[in-house]
C-alpha cells in the first residue's frame, strides 16, 4: 500500500520514498571504548521521502527524543584543509555582511565554537554567543558559549548575524530559531546557513551522506522557500567543501515589490550631464532607454564594440551606435556601463573627466 505524508516544508502530500536507510545508529559520530559497546548499540531504522514540489527530502517518522544532541558533536579543525576553509569563510563573512565590533553575532549549534572564534577574530566584535550543549570549553571562547539548546527567549537584543552551520537539518523544533530570526534581528541583519546539498546527494547517488539525526535535506530550491517563509531572500549561494555543503548568505526579503522607481538614481545623474552615451547596445540598453523614452537629446550614441552594429541605431529611440573609438573622440561626460563586469575595461577607453554609472544608478 503506497503512504501519502505532508511534507513539512511545503505542506504538499508525497508518496514518494527517497531511500530506506537500515541498520543505523541513533547518531553517526558517538564512538565508543569497548567492541561490545560498540556492538549493543540500538539500531534504527529510517526512511526518506522526497518532495518534489520543493525538492526536499525528510523522514516523517523523526523522534526528536532519540538524539541525545547533548553528548557529541563532530569536529574536524584537526584538518588543515578543513581549518584553511574555516577561517576564509569567517574572513569572507565579515567583509561581505560588513560586521565590525559593534555587530551582534549568534551561532546556533556551534560545536566546538572553532568558527565562532575565527569570527571573532574576524570583527573584533565583544558581542558573540554561541549556543551547544556539547561545548567542552575549546578555543577560549568558554565566556561567550550557553551549553544549552537554543530558545528564542534566550536573545533579546537585535542581531545582525544568525549562523547555522549543520544543524538545520536536525533542528525538529525551529520555531524558536524562525521567531529570532523574524522578530529579534537587525534591519540589515543576515543569515548564514551551511547545510548538506541534497543535489550533490542524488547527482552522486551517495546515501552514505544520509544521517538518523538529520531528518531532513535540503536543495538550494528548498533553502529559498524555507528562507522566504521567515521573511529572508538567498543573497549569496556557494558550493563548499568539494560540492556536498551548499553555503548560503541571505538578507531580509523587502515586504513588497516595486520597480517603478528603480530608474530613480540613474535618471538624477544622467540629467546632471551635457554629453551621455550608453556602452552597449542589446536589450538592457533598449529596455532602458525606450522605457525611460530618452532619445538622442538626452542620450546621445549608443556604444558597441561588434562592428557588425556599428553605424546603426537604437528601435524606438533612434541613437545612432558608435564605435569605441568614435565614443571616444565625441568626448562624453557621462556613460552608463549595461553590465558593471565590463567597467573596468570600458575605462580603459577614456581619459580622466569621464564618470561612468551603472543602470541600477550606482557612480562606478
Amino acid at each position: 500500500m503506497t503512504i501519502a505524508v505532508g511534507c513539512p516544508l511545503c505542506s504538499n502530500q508525497t508518496s514518494e520514498k527517497l531511500f530506506e536507510l537500515r541498520n543505523s545508529p541513533p547518531v553517526q559520530n558517538q564512538l565508543f571504548r569497548s567492541v561490545d559497546d560498540a556492538r549493543a548499540l540500538k539500531r534504527v531504522n529510517v526512511t526518506y521521502y522526497y518532495c518534489p514540489a520543493c525538492h526536499f527530502a525528510f523522514n516523517p517518522a523523526f523522534d526528536r527524543l532519540a538524539v541525545d544532541y547533548a553528548s557529541y558533536y563532530n569536529e574536524q579543525v584537526e584538518s588543515p584543509t578543513y581549518r584553511s576553509y574555516v577561517d576564509t569563510l569567517a574572513e569572507r563573512l565579515a567583509g561581505d555582511c560588513g560586521l565590525d565590533t559593534r555587530s551582534r553575532i549568534l551561532e546556533i549549534g556551534c560545536g566546538s565554537a572553532y568558527f565562532l572564534s575565527r569570527l571573532k577574530a574576524a570583527t573584533g566584535s565583544r558581542h558573540i554567543v554561541g549556543f551547544d550543549p556539547a561545548y567542552r570549553g575549546d578555543f577560549g571562547m568558554t565566556a561567550n558559549v550557553r551549553r544549552r539548546l537554543f530558545d528564542a527567549e534566550d536573545h533579546e537584543s537585535p542581531v545582525d548575524l544568525v549562523v547555522l552551520r549543520h544543524c538545520l537539518e536536525g533542528l525538529l523544533n525551529v520555531e524558536p530559531v524562525m521567531d529570532l530570526i523574524r522578530a529579534r534581528t537587525s534591519e540589515g541583519a543576515r543569515l548564514y546557513i551551511e547545510v548538506n546539498d541534497l543535489d550533490y546527494l542524488l547527482t552522486e547517488r551517495n546515501p552514505s551522506l544520509l544521517f538518523h539525526e538529520y531528518y531532513r535535506y535540503f536543495s538550494s530550491r528548498a533553502v529559498d522557500i524555507f528562507l522566504r517563509q521567515i521573511g529572508f531572500r538567498i543573497e549569496r549561494l556557494y558550493s563548499v567543501l568539494g560540492g556536498c555543503y551548499l553555503g548560503i548568505t541571505a538578507c531580509r526579503a523587502p515586504a513588497t515589490f516595486d520597480l517603478s522607481g528603480a530608474y530613480g538614481n540613474l535618471e538624477a545623474i544622467v540629467r546632471q550631464h551635457r554629453k551621455v552615451v550608453v556602452w552597449g547596445s542589446s536589450g538592457r540598453c533598449i529596455s532602458l532607454l525606450s522605457h525611460m523614452s530618452w532619445g538622442d537629446e538626452v542620450v546621445a550614441f549608443g556604444v558597441d564594440i561588434d562592428p557588425a552594429k556599428q553605424g546603426m541605431f537604437m528601435p524606438i529611440t533612434g541613437q545612432r551606435i558608435l564605435s569605441p573609438a568614435e565614443a571616444v573622440a565625441f568626448g562624453p561626460d557621462l556613460v552608463i556601463i549595461a553590465n558593471e563586469i565590463y567597467a573596468p575595461e570600458i575605462r580603459k577607453e577614456f581619459t580622466e573627466g569621464v564618470h561612468f554609472v551603472s543602470i541600477q544608478g550606482r557612480l562606478l
